[in-house]
């Protein structure tokens, strides 16, 4: 096996200047024994500010000016019932109720859904729209980060799960300024129980999640709002809701 199929680099973007996600793919016991063995895979995340998005070259900079907007940071669990969260989260259902009054959490008892799966029911939270079928997802024409985006935040809209075809938004590709780029990490190397490279999928998106915010709450000019999905309960035991826990 000649050198060069050693080595795999899977880039997010050609452009080096712009790309967010690299996974490199290494086969260790081809370049020791010259055979074909076992592949390892390390991938790694950035965030890289978007062009129309003016980020302050210092700390000091615009640090008086009042932010208008409200940042907003959303994440959804799909699918996972009141008692089974209760149940297999123990320590976020504590986090929840310890800050309840402090953050101002509301709780919708009566929220129920208005779909048998998911496609109808994210369409219904995320842009307001009832679909009569869960094939017609792409029939959505504005999301609320279509919104958002018009009104000058950074978006970010990512699910920690290789879902290239099905009525998950994000096989859609949401008009997000970031988080495609995990989209394409995933499934570069997607192994159950939910990992890439041997590290949890929901680690990647949680440290891509939190350099986003980052990135953007240095500019008061620039509002953010996240999304982020956990893929992790659509599997049966519920064992990997209470690795998220």
């Amino acid at each position: 096996k000649a050198k060069r199929d050693l080595v795999e680099v899977v880039l997010s973007n050609t452009d080096r200047s712009k790309q967010e996600a690299i996974c490199i793919k290494l086969d260790c016991q081809a370049l020791i024994h010259n055979t074909i063995g076992t592949q390892e895979i390390s991938c790694a995340t950035r965030i890289v500010p978007h062009e129309s998005l003016r980020i302050p070259d210092s700390k000091n900079e615009e640090s008086n000016e009042p932010q208008m907007k409200p940042n907003i940071l959303m994440v959804m669990i799909d699918p996972i019932s009141r008692p089974q969260f209760e149940f297999t989260m123990p320590l976020t259902k504590q986090l929840v109720t310890s800050t309840e009054q402090q953050l101002n959490f509301a709780r919708f008892s009566r929220y129920t859904t208005v779909g048998d799966n998911s496609g109808p029911n994210q369409a219904a939270l995320y842009a307001g729209h009832k679909l009569d079928s869960r094939n017609v997802i792409s029939d959505v024409n504005s999301w609320i980060w279509d919104d958002l985006n018009r009104m000058g935040y950074a978006t970010f809209k990512a699910e920690d799960g290789c879902i290239a075809n099905s009525n998950m938004v994000q096989s859609m590709q949401p008009n997000t300024t970031h988080g495609h780029a995990l989209r394409d990490l995933y499934c570069v190397d997607f192994e159950r129980p939910n990992c890439v490279g041997g590290k949890h999928a929901s680690e990647y998106l949680f440290e891509h999640t939190k350099d986003f915010i980052h990135t953007y709450s240095s500019s008061p000019k620039t509002p953010w709002a996240a999304f982020i999905s956990l893929v992790d309960t659509h599997e049966d035991t519920n064992t990997l809701a209470s690795i998220l826990d």
